[in-house]
C-alpha cells in the first residue's frame, strides 16, 4: 500500500489481515484506504495538518 504526497511517499507494510480489514472499512464507508488511513493518523496525532489540495492514492 502506497499513499503519494507532494513530495513524499510512506510505504506501510501490514499483514494480509489487517489489509484485508482496512479495505473492508474503506468499502464499508464509501472511502479510499488513503481516507482511512488519513483519518486514523489524524485521531492518533491531532497535531497532524494536512494540504486538502493534494489527493492521495493507492496500490494494493
Amino acid at each position: 500500500m502506497i499513499i503519494v504526497g507532494k513530495s513524499k511517499v510512506i510505504t506501510l507494510w501490514v499483514e494480509d489481515e489487517v489489509y484485508e480489514q482496512l479495505k473492508r472499512i474503506a468499502i464499508a464507508k464509501n472511502k479510499s484506504l488513503s481516507e482511512i488511513i488519513r483519518e486514523a493518523l489524524s485521531d492518533l496525532i491531532p497535531e497532524i495538518t494536512w494540504d486538502d489540495e493534494v489527493s492521495g492514492t493507492e496500490e494494493a
